[in-house]
């Protein structure tokens, strides 16, 4: 591959579609380049029906209201969407907050999983894999099927981040064994609303903890909720965490 593709990856949104929006089309104006894709390692924010939140979206709904923007932005009767044009395709994964009930129930024809009429928002199931310029797989739970379907990937997306990287004694031992055995060039994983970063790696694949996309107190954006992988080949690539300061210097 002579050119690279420039990839987005999100952690947890929780609602915040338009800002992670906003976020990628700032870094694609700011860098004079366009993303091949945008990925999100769960906890997307997908409730279409207001009565179906769990209690900890119930809890917080009313003082943030984008919490229940997915059927605003997906109108999930119609699937009309109202993304941008000329926005790269959105695929999450999705995390312990999100209707997994809806997404189970989606037709699985297609994977990815089309949500609107113009594909620009995709769901990749557990243990599946896309195939789009790099080999994407998705892990929400460890099951018989994980080691079989995600062994040949370049990047694994995992909402909850493997056994005792982002916290001392606190993650998942299966998604560590996982990694352990599979070796992905890189690991994408949120869930623990923790500044972004590095962790260390897993034998020589790259394991990335991205924060929840959200605003402090002090209103500037938590660090480390967006990482861009530049792709070459699977013996070129990197990745950087996004400077959460480059948001507020260029938004104006």
């Amino acid at each position: 591959m002579d050119n690279p593709v420039y990839i987005a990856i999100f952690g947890d949104l929780h609602g915040h579609i338009a800002l992670a929006i906003e976020l990628a089309q700032l870094w694609e104006r700011t860098n004079d380049r366009k993303l091949h894709t945008i990925y999100q390692v769960g906890d997307f924010g997908v409730w279409p029906k207001r009565k179906e939140v769990d209690r900890a979206t119930e809890r917080i709904v009313k003082t943030s209201p984008e919490r229940m923007i997915f059927n605003r932005i997906i109108n999930p009767k119609r699937r009309r969407s109202n993304l941008p044009d000329n926005l790269a395709e959105i695929v999450f994964i999705h995390g312990n907050h999100d209707n997994i009930t809806f997404l189970d129930g989606l037709d699985r024809i297609k994977i990815p999983i089309p949500i609107d009429t113009n594909g620009k928002l995709k769901y990749l199931p557990d243990c599946q894999v896309y195939n789009n310029s790099l080999r994407v797989g998705a892990l929400s739970k460890r099951n018989k099927d994980a080691l079989k379907e995600l062994r040949k990937i370049d990047v694994l997306l995992t909402h909850i981040p493997p056994y005792g990287l982002a916290r001392e004694k606190r993650g998942s031992k299966k998604t560590r064994k996982l990694i352990e055995e599979i070796q992905p060039i890189y690991t994408f994983c949120g869930h623990y609303h923790l500044p972004g970063r590095e962790l260390n790696p897993i034998y020589r694949s790259r394991v990335f903890l991205l924060n929840t996309l959200d605003y402090n107190r002090r209103n500037r954006l938590k660090p480390g909720a967006m990482a861009i992988l530049t792709w070459y080949s699977r013996r070129k690539n990197d990745c950087e965490i996004v400077d959460q300061n480059w948001y507020n210097d260029h938004r104006g």
